[in-house]
């Protein structure tokens, strides 16, 4: 069974949905700057399951699948999608993390500038872009055959 007519196993068509709600949330989670609580839980909640999703599906098939990847040269668009939402998960904790102890303390919830929090949803996005293209490719060609 299968939910977008591709070679994916359900697993993998679930983690396509699961990342576009996490991607979703994001957007959410921008559009609730003003109210910086809600923001900060939202981009917290958009992370903890990306790391979720990450470490059951992702990172094991990284592992598991590399030989099949390097045969059909996907490699490098496998790592430039890796490294960028590396960059976009390590950030993102970073930030949570700071959001959690500016809450305990009760100060002002300040847990990085504009620029630094552009960054991190533009390399979200853009590891998400990749990741869409990759499934497509991957899924509709290479293991169709």
């Amino acid at each position: 069974m299968v939910f977008f007519e591709t070679a994916a196993t359900v697993v993998f068509d679930i983690n396509f949905i699961v990342q576009i709600i996490i991607i979703a949330l994001v957007i959410f989670g921008v559009t609730q700057k003003p109210d910086r609580r809600r923001h900060g839980s939202i981009m917290a909640i958009a992370l903890i399951i990306n790391l979720v999703s990450f470490a059951i599906v992702m990172l094991p098939q990284l592992f598991f699948k590399w030989d099949v990847l390097v045969h059909y040269n996907f490699a490098a668009i496998i790592l430039i999608h890796a490294i960028i939402g590396a960059v976009a998960i390590s950030s993102g904790l970073i930030f949570s993390i700071r959001f959690l102890i500016f809450l305990r303390r009760k100060d002002p919830l300040n847990c990085g500038t504009k620029m630094e929090m552009r960054l991190v949803n533009l390399s979200w996005l853009v590891s998400f872009i990749l990741g869409v293209v990759f499934y497509f490719i991957f899924y509709t060609t290479i293991s169709a055959t």
